[in-house]
């Protein structure tokens, strides 16, 4: 008898067929995301930990490093320490730039001589200027001529870590050898540079980010920067309305006093509001990480004639007006709840500076969004945590 073989496969043999490939396919996709993100992942935290060396490095050298300034013999010890203190945080605020004010500020004249670096900045400053200069020039500028408004704000904290690698050299070898080429671009097409973690985001970078710190770490803050737990903070939210005073018992009782202060001179820079709340503060080098949202507060700024908090997450409000965001100072010239002629808050060169927000709360950077925000098509940007987010106290910690 004559046996007939079936030449085709039946309709729902195919489909079993393709659901199994898409199946098997959907977790290829998956796995390959993973291992993706894993990959970006691993990327960015050598690199966030090659900028944290080369930052540390710098940082540790201000505990011993000699001043371009000669006190007055006579002068009483606290008073010449209250005098170095704030010579080095200005010495520390030139040659560790986080945002362009602190390379062109308008408001320099202003400033007490008695602690002033006029006439005795580090020779890096002007690196950074020339930089700067460099960048944003333009092959019709006229010679000489140069317009800083070209450089944007919204990554200017990238903009500036990428200047002082660049400057930094350490046994014949600059600080941008340890980067490949691909590390480097300008995503904001300013002429300024940035180094880029694993999904193509600027690495950002602030001097000074008191807020990036919480005596019950809940939102991957820092590891290393912890607020003295006997400084009485009211809770983990850290929004402050009347802030209260510690007693002087408990002066006396703090183990995580600014490093640079040894003789705990700095009472108070923010009007009163948080005496004696100095702890040790560290640079802060962060990635956006995987969801590519930073969620820290880089900068202060007028929205609709109200201040508010501003991150790197969206174009600078105004920007490239020239007198925007915070200029620090050397000393505390003009009261912080003071605003000057042209709208610009006018604050201390005081690390631990407080923030004064709508409904009597304060707020300092390196803190989460603590507000909505909207882009430039008007779609809102939710504020968030940064959970996510890559940084070097976390490498430092471990």
């Amino acid at each position: 008898m004559r046996s007939h073989r079936r030449k085709s496969f039946t309709l729902i043999e195919l489909l079993t067929a393709i659901a199994i490939a898409s199946t098997l396919a959907a977790f290829m996709l998956v796995a390959l995301y993973g291992a993706t993100q894993m990959a970006k992942m691993s990327r960015t935290r050598s690199q966030v930990g090659r900028l944290n060396e080369i930052i540390m490095a710098k940082w540790e050298q201000y505990r011993t490093r000699p001043l371009p300034i000669r006190f007055a013999a006579n002068a009483a010890p606290k008073v010449a320490a209250v005098q170095k203190l704030s010579v080095l945080r200005e010495l520390v605020r030139l040659e560790l730039p986080d945002r362009k004010n602190d390379l062109f500020n308008p408001l320099d004249t202003n400033l007490d001589s008695s602690v002033s670096l006029r006439g005795n900045e580090p020779a890096v400053y002007f690196a950074y200027r020339s930089r700067v200069k460099d960048a944003t020039r333009r092959a019709s500028d006229a010679a000489g001529y140069f317009d800083h408004t070209r450089w944007s704000r919204q990554f200017q904290g990238a903009e500036c870590l990428y200047m002082i690698v660049a400057e930094t050299r350490s046994g014949g070898v600059n600080g941008l050898d340890h980067f490949k080429e691909n590390e480097i671009g300008d995503v904001d097409q300013d002429g300024m540079k940035e180094i880029l973690d694993g999904w193509g985001k600027p690495i950002e970078f602030l001097r000074w980010a008191p807020g990036f710190s919480d005596p019950n770490p809940t939102f991957n803050q820092s590891e290393i920067q912890r607020r003295d737990p006997f400084d009485h903070y009211p809770g983990p939210d850290l929004v402050w309305n009347t802030p209260s005073t510690p007693s002087s018992d408990d002066i006396h009782q703090l183990t995580n006093y600014d490093q640079f202060d040894g003789l705990m001179v700095d009472i108070s820079d923010d009007g009163g509001l948080e005496p004696y709340r100095h702890f040790a503060l560290f640079p802060l080098i962060f990635s956006a990480g995987e969801d590519q949202v930073y969620d820290i507060a880089t900068d202060y700024v007028q929205v609709d004639n109200i201040w508010t908090l501003y991150s790197s997450d969206f174009p600078f409000p105004g920007d490239p007006l020239p007198n925007l965001g915070i200029f620090y100072h050397h000393i505390d010239a003009v009261p912080n709840s003071a605003l000057n002629g042209i709208g610009v808050q006018n604050l201390a060169n005081d690390p631990y500076l407080w923030l004064p927000l709508p409904g009597d709360r304060f707020w300092q950077l390196g803190k989460y969004r603590s507000v909505d925000y909207y882009d430039g098509n008007d779609n809102p940007i939710p504020k968030g945590f940064y959970t996510d987010n890559i940084h070097n106290h976390l490498l430092e910690a471990n």
